[in-house]
């Protein structure tokens, strides 16, 4: 090979190692992606474990994973390899009501160990901010507000990227200090919710989300016109497509029904067709959806503090009452339109029963009437459920009339439907809510 061509291939080799460093890039290795948990147990044979976070008003228990231990002796595993939403989880001993709460985001590796069923003494071996985080919450117990405050902020600055800091700052925010003049509250409240992103999609996963918005919608009086403004400074311009939407509209309508005492009817009815209806997205179930939907026109066409329309039922011997003749007899009169065949009335009434007559038996010298009416055609079982229900200390009335005008006038189609009314027929509630219920003779009646 002579020389001129030696150098010509050596050339050539040079620029080929370097093109190809060029077209290929060291690309970065992807982060890890999910959790894991393990956890060595003794002692605890048969015993199962859950894994699952809490979601909703109702704080539901969504079981994420769940095993039985086999032996006395024994490590188990909870595994996720796929990217997950980081939020705090809980774990239990099915048989034990007790539960701890961990921190979990992707890539978490937590090693804990486990030998009885007070789930309480677990310890972390492995995961810093998991062991300091099972530290704080045995903690609590024994410490004051301020040493509560300053071990959480401690936490909070050590893991900045952890969700133990959202979860950590949303325990800040509603421990803080609250203003005392009208206009720092006003401020106060408006300002609310700048410590955090409100759609960060971990806010789903968060335990304290609720009771941030329980402290949130009570800086100021709870009125019409202060819980509308409410409702816009945390929905408005938010996308209904996000994960934390939903979160937040199941909660206000949980919690406009918690408030019904207040007669919060006006929020609730702009709230509804701003944030449920006119939006594009599935928020709520086919059946939630209907019953919000029946809640709001009744709303509309029947709203609190209008007088309820008259009208004629008979009783099991055909005599006939007026809605307009009974009220003025009675104080409050509670009407439950109920079908026997429906399953949701076959649960309600028996309760409508049991809180009526306690708060007749509290409140003996004051004239309180209950009025069923058969919202049903078929009379067959109406007899018998009055029968079982105990309810023959009720007006149990029914429907002669085979146009049914006053489904239409009440829109009382679906069962079971309610309306609470005062004296002179004004319609003071339009659902069965004991709290509210209760809230409403407190104020009213006197107790002899």
């Amino acid at each position: 090979m002579n020389k001129k061509l030696t150098i010509y291939l050596l050339l050539l080799t040079f620029y080929n190692l370097l093109f190809s460093q060029i077209k290929k890039p060291i690309v970065a290795q992807n982060p890890v992606n999910g959790y894991t948990i393990n956890i060595t147990t003794k002692n605890l044979a048969k015993e199962k474990i859950l894994f699952y976070f809490v979601y909703g008003t109702t704080k539901q228990n969504v079981i994420v994973d769940s095993l039985t231990i086999k032996s006395d002796s024994q490590k188990v595993t909870f595994k996720m390899d796929k990217k997950i939403i980081g939020g705090i989880y809980f774990l239990q001993i099915a048989s034990n009501p007790k539960t701890v709460e961990l921190a979990i985001d992707n890539n978490t590796k937590i090693n804990l160990e486990l030998g009885n069923k007070n789930i309480e003494t677990i310890k972390c071996t492995l995961s810093s901010e998991n062991k300091d985080f099972l530290d704080y919450q045995n903690q609590l117990k024994m410490l004051d507000i301020p040493q509560k405050n300053a071990l959480r902020n401690s936490l909070l600055k050590k893991y900045p990227n952890s969700i133990l800091n959202l979860y950590f700052k949303i325990e800040n925010k509603i421990s803080e200090t609250q203003p005392q003049t009208l206009d720092e509250k006003i401020k106060f409240r408006n300002s609310f919710f700048n410590f955090m992103d409100k759609t960060d999609k971990r806010i789903y996963l968060i335990p304290n989300i609720y009771k941030l918005l329980y402290s949130y919608v009570n800086i100021l009086p709870i009125t019409n016109e202060n819980y509308i403004q409410n409702i816009d400074i945390l929905l408005n311009g938010m996308d209904c497509k996000l994960t934390t939407y939903p979160v937040y509209t199941k909660w206000f309508i949980s919690n406009l029904n918690y408030f019904e005492s207040k007669n919060l009817e006006k929020a609730y009815t702009y709230f509804f067709k701003k944030y449920v209806d006119d939006v594009k997205c599935d928020i709520l179930t086919n059946v939630e959806k209907n019953a919000e939907k029946n809640r709001y026109i009744t709303s509309t066409k029947l709203p609190n503090g209008s007088v309820i329309p008259d009208f004629t039922m008979v009783d099991s011997d055909l005599k006939e009452y007026k809605i307009a003749s009974i009220c003025p007899q009675n104080e409050y009169t509670f009407i439950a339109f109920f079908s026997p065949s429906c399953i949701h009335c076959q649960e309600t009434i028996p309760k409508v029963k049991i809180l009526f007559d306690q708060l007749i038996a509290f409140y003996p010298t004051h004239k309180i009437k209950v009025v069923s009416i058969l919202n049903d055609k078929d009379e067959s079982l109406w007899s018998k459920f009055i029968a079982d229900n105990k309810l023959e200390n009720w007006l149990n009335l029914k429907n002669t009339n085979p146009a049914n005008k006053y489904q239409e006038t009440l829109n009382a189609y679906s069962n079971p439907n309610f309306f609470l009314v005062d004296t002179t027929g004004k319609i003071i509630l339009k659902s069965f809510n004991p709290f509210a219920i209760a809230e409403i003779f407190k104020q009213n009646l006197k107790k002899n």
